[in-house]
């Protein structure tokens, strides 16, 4: 999302610009007031996703049984620090 947010910025920055140019001076405004928005409903939605994680709660039995699977699918991968390497001599 953070690269999303970027490049909102980066776009309303260059649409304004010829606004700018052409003596429009509201057009910027409007631009980053657009920007702010999308911006604060990401933020919403981050922070809904993560506000038990914030008042100390824990991750849902989901997503700990898919760590586990990710974990575990790591250790059997050949050359990792974890898993073994393999002798073809």
């Amino acid at each position: 999302m953070e690269l999303v947010n970027d490049e909102l910025g980066l776009m309303a920055a260059l649409a304004g610009t010829p606004f700018i140019i052409e003596c429009e001076p509201l057009a910027d405004p409007i631009a980053a007031v657009i920007v702010a928005t999308i911006i604060a409903v990401n933020a919403a939605g981050l922070f809904r996703e993560n506000f038990s994680m914030l008042l100390g709660g824990h991750p849902g039995k989901d997503h700990i049984r898919h760590l586990g699977t990710a974990s575990q699918a790591e250790e059997e991968k050949p050359g990792t620090a974890t898993g073994r390497l393999r002798d073809d001599t």
